[in-house]
């Protein structure tokens, strides 16, 4: 994964935003369930939730816009759940994280739009300085493209035990 920054003192990047794409930041039970949706068709990862784990997911949400210490933002398109990405505020630094979109979706603009809008609220609140992590063969080139720069790289490795 490579490392960017983006300077959001000087503005935000001119992200093109799709006619068609809606976008919300989770704040009620629809919108943390259509989150749980993209996650776990993104990352594999969750199965269907219950009652309890949304409950304490949208209290966690709610706790985040309480303090604006964090918030995540999803985007629709034809009013399927299509992305997501979450953003964490920490002293004027957006870190931007999690983000991706559901395959059937992709090439709609959902993830553009998820991008420009956590931007757009981060500094809305106080941020000035947007980092985020980027996959080579996805994120990277879109991140790019919005003007963000690489500062490094986070390298994997699988060891076989």
């Amino acid at each position: 994964a490579q490392v960017l920054g983006y300077d959001m003192g000087a503005g935000l990047p001119g992200l093109d935003e799709p006619a068609g794409v809606r976008w919300e930041v989770v704040s009620d039970e629809a919108s943390v369930r259509a989150n749980r949706l993209i996650y776990r068709e993104v990352w594999g990862e969750g199965g269907e939730p219950d009652e309890a784990e949304v409950g304490q997911e949208l209290a966690s949400v709610r706790q985040q816009l309480a303090d604006w210490s964090g918030f995540r933002v999803v985007s629709f398109v034809n009013r399927e759940p299509a992305s997501f990405g979450g953003c964490t505020l920490v002293d004027g630094v957006a870190r931007l994280w999690g983000a991706g979109t559901r395959a059937a979706l992709r090439g709609h603009g959902a993830y553009r739009v998820v991008l420009a809008r956590r931007m757009a609220v981060a500094r809305e609140h106080g941020a000035t300085l947007a980092l985020v992590k980027g996959r080579v063969e996805t994120s990277a080139p879109i991140l790019q493209r919005a003007g963000f720069r690489v500062y490094g790289e986070e390298r994997t490795y699988l060891v076989a035990v």
